[in-house]
């Protein structure tokens, strides 16, 4: 790892809706210049002339569309395709910015936009946030898909949980047709025109985060389009601060959340194989908090990505004009603030570009964590999307945990285990079925039907061949879910028939019996409780885990609870200590390390991590000899003859930065331009930090052994 990375490459990037400045110049590799308005051509032009490859990134559910609501582009007026509620409320993103019913109509829209965009020769197209909400639903132009689809009339009381299924599954479908026609039309358009391959990529929150915000979007049918390229997750701050429960406490698990989040999305791509970037923000779309508190947050968020190593590439900062030339926190008449708003601090501003640099480095993983040899995948489907809601004409309050922002039964799940150090991968049910091989990777799965619905039965027979094979499979539930009766195929024949119960059959297990059963080569276990209950007691929570651990045992495999994930990704340590455990620890590592989030890549021996912190070290005994350890820029060139080594460096102008090597013994001069500068030298570790203020944007390090 020397921090040299092939331009071609497409690892780091970020999106911009303004123009290009010196303050957002970072040396990443890409830019998706975002939206058809504010001049988009000459903003394209813009970056491309600083040698960026240029995408283009617009809103598949909103975007400044008014050409298209007020009848410019066909002589209609189109705001009846916009979402609304149950009052007759357009459900807006801001003024005249309404979130969309993708129409085939609004669809050829969007192709015709974008073949404008083509036209400027940009190939690398994403299609942000393809996005329903579960309170959306009664225009007519919904009205109008509904009744072609379903054949009957359209219920706009939505007074059965039948109805609220079959609604949500049509909007999922919506979008999907739409993201299929526009990708084919404009991959069809750049081969005709330019002679030219298209690529269409998706932008999205995780199924977790859609889930618990009431939102519907297609997810797993995207990894089933040939017409789709690839992804980003969208996970940040914003969306891993909503607050769950755990042991009956109710906060912010920023961490956790992450964790959960990047596994789903990364449960997303698993099978399909596309491309997939993870976006890290350095703050989020809340205007009114610290610098301090931003970046907490984005050092949990990063730490919880890079636990996740199929991944390396990165869309490192979204808005990074937002980040680094406006002033925080914004604060409105209505909530005042003692916090005197300031541009980014110089350390945050450095911590940020030594992080961008270090993400350009990642190496790809295979997810080998310490002391963990067991792969755990915890289930969840785009079913779970279609059940976040109530009907009308119900009062019954036994149910409300299910449509709660906290989602109680899946981090009921969830947390229990990834608090013992089970490193929790995230498992798309439906790809079980539309993927042969996707779940073999995996010793044991935990799944539940309380919040969420098996699409097919062929999910069942997927879920049989891996049992068989020797692998384990946790069932918890208890068939409480009201959404067990809507009109599906399990029940067809049987009234009452939940999915549980045909899952138990394909096994061949008594589905009146709690415990663990041999099925095959492998086996079965069946803990008998709403996964809701497991937030709640410290009883419900150690029953769920000692099951677990009893699976285990039964199975002869081995694993030792602990309060931390540890993963090593090259010369990269990966590490987060879990707080609210039963045994609270810190961690302590041994040798000479470089703390790669601090600003100045601070040199430690045997650094401690306490618990509630991450951490990301540089492992130094592992580093060559004149080897970059850490870098505040980008590395051009780096090349060792007679004597010298000369890096080509490239980066953000006018911040103090550094680069850090290996070097076997103490240089006789370091060359900074045309200038001698001073360095730091630690002969017992034979670290070499030098301190860099860049005042062109390329410049040249020489270094004299």
């Amino acid at each position: 790892m020397s921090y040299k990375r092939d331009s071609k490459v497409f690892k780091t990037g970020v999106q911009e809706i303004e123009v290009f400045s010196d303050a957002i110049d970072m040396a990443y590799d890409f830019v998706m210049v975002y939206g058809f308005h504010n001049n988009a051509e000459e903003r394209i032009k813009q970056f491309r002339e600083q040698g960026y490859h240029v995408h283009f990134m617009t809103g598949i559910a909103w975007g400044h569309y008014e050409d298209y609501l007020y009848g410019k582009f066909d002589g209609k007026n189109h705001w009846d395709e916009a979402q609304m509620d149950k009052d007759g409320q357009y459900i807006l993103h801001g003024v005249d910015v309404p979130y969309m019913v993708p129409t085939l109509n609004y669809a050829n829209y969007m192709i015709e936009k974008l073949k404008k965009i083509i036209d400027q020769g940009v190939y690398h197209i994403h299609l942000e946030e393809p996005e329903f909400w579960q309170h959306g639903g009664y225009s007519k132009a919904f009205e109008r898909e509904y009744e072609i689809y379903y054949q009957e009339p359209y219920n706009q009381t939505l007074d059965n949980h039948n109805q609220i299924f079959k609604v949500a599954q049509l909007k999922s479908h919506l979008y999907t047709r739409a993201i299929a026609h526009i990708a084919y039309a404009i991959k069809l358009y750049g081969k005709e025109t330019y002679n030219q391959n298209v690529f269409v990529y998706i932008p999205t929150h995780s199924l977790l985060n859609y889930t618990q915000w009431h939102l519907v979007s297609p997810e797993s049918k995207l990894a089933h389009l040939n017409e789709v390229d690839g992804f980003i997750g969208q996970i940040w701050a914003g969306t891993a601060k909503v607050q769950n429960r755990y042991l009956g406490v109710k906060k912010e698990r920023t961490f956790e959340t992450a964790f959960l989040e990047y596994g789903i999305v990364s449960g997303l791509n698993y099978g399909s194989k596309k491309t997939m970037w993870y976006l890290n923000d350095p703050i989020e779309d809340n205007p009114g908090l610290t610098w301090e508190t931003y970046a907490y947050d984005y050092q949990r968020t990063l730490v919880a990505s890079l636990l996740h190593p199929q991944v390396n590439q990165y869309e490192i900062c979204p808005w990074p004009t937002r980040v680094f030339k406006r002033k925080l926190p914004r604060i409105d008449n209505n909530s005042p603030s003692l916090v005197e708003p300031k541009f980014i601090p110089a350390s945050y501003d450095v911590l940020l570009n030594n992080t961008f640099q270090m993400l350009g480095d990642m190496p790809l993983s295979k997810p080998h964590y310490e002391g963990v040899d067991l792969k755990v995948g915890l289930c969840l489907s785009d079913s779970a999307m279609y059940q976040r809601k109530t009907p009308q004409n119900e009062t019954c309050e036994v149910n409300l945990h299910k449509v709660s922002i906290e989602f109680p039964d899946y981090y009921g799940l969830a947390l229990p285990l990834l608090k013992m150090g089970v490193p929790l991968m995230g498992v798309i049910l439906d790809h079980a079925a539309h993927f042969e091989s996707y779940l073999e990777d995996y010793d044991m799965i935990v799944l539940s039907y309380e919040f969420m619905k098996p699409l097919t039965p062929d999910i069942h027979y997927a879920l049989k061949r891996f049992v068989e094979s020797g692998k384990i499979l946790l069932y918890v539930g208890d068939d409480s879910d009201p959404f067990h009766h809507v009109n599906a195929w399990w029940n067809q024949k049987q009234a009452q028939y939940t999915p549980r119960k045909h899952l138990f059959e394909t096994l061949g297990v008594n589905h009146h019996m709690t415990g663990i059963y041999p099925v095959g080569q492998g086996l079965f276990g069946y803990f008998q409780t709403a996964p809701y209950k497991l937030t709640k007691e410290v009883i419900h929570k150690s029953l769920y885990t000692q099951f677990f651990m009893k699976l285990l045992k039964a199975q002869a495999r081995s694993f030792e609870p602990k309060p931390y994930i540890r993963l090593k990704r090259g010369s990269y340590e990966i590490i987060s200590v879990m707080d609210e455990t039963c045994k609270p620890d810190h961690l302590t590592l041994e040798g000479y390390y470089l703390n790669m989030l601090s600003k100045t890549f601070e040199l430690i021996k045997n650094p401690v991590i306490e618990p509630g912190e991450v951490a990301i070290y540089f492992d130094v005994k592992k580093a060559k000899h004149h080897e970059v350890m850490g870098s505040t820029y980008r590395i051009l060139e780096h090349q060792q003859v007679f004597g010298q080594t000369m890096i080509k460096l490239q980066g953000k102008k006018e911040i103090n930065g550094y680069v850090v090597l290996k070097a076997n013994e103490v240089p006789k001069e370091v060359i900074f331009g045309d200038k001698i500068i001073d360095f730091g030298y630690h002969a017992e570790s034979n670290v070499l930090h030098i301190p860099i203020l860049l005042s062109n944007r390329l410049e040249t390090l020489i270094i004299h052994d």
